[in-house]
């Protein structure tokens, strides 16, 4: 960071150096706009390598923000979780587990029920197909 402003006050300092160099007559006027383009090229560029930097600090300084207040916010949802788990009672752990319990049992059974009722009608709809194929065979006199 600081050799950057080191490289920026050195690039803004050459144009009034490069100006009083004319003055005093040590350069040529040919010399100044090549000396001047150089200048110009060189302040630019660490124009760009300076926002560039500013912008990457700026959004790390966010991400790293964003994630701080994240970690926070879990940190303090892990802890008013383990403080009702540590203070809930047998009490109350029990009922409630047996309340988790019950509700896995009936929806595997509402499962094993509905499937079993899947294959009846499967079977019920296999059979009247079969009643009405021999029902028109019959009547068909085949």
């Amino acid at each position: 960071r600081t050799a950057l402003c080191a490289l920026t006050v050195s690039a803004w300092s050459t144009f009034p150096t490069i100006w009083f160099l004319v003055q005093l007559g040590y350069i040529t006027e040919i010399t100044e706009t090549l000396l001047l383009a150089l200048g110009d090229f060189y302040a630019k560029m660490l124009a760009s390598v300076v926002l560039m930097q500013g912008t990457s600090a700026s959004a790390d300084s966010y991400f790293r923000r964003e994630l701080r207040q994240l970690l926070d916010k879990e940190t303090t949802r892990a802890g008013v979780l383990h403080t009702f788990a540590r203070s809930m009672g047998h009490d109350l752990r029990t009922p409630l587990q047996a309340l988790v319990f019950s509700h896995h049992i009936t929806h595997r059974a509402l499962g094993e029920l509905i499937t079993s009722h899947e294959s009846a009608l499967s079977s019920d709809a296999d059979a009247s197909r079969a009643e009405t194929h021999v029902r028109m065979r019959s009547h068909l006199g085949a």
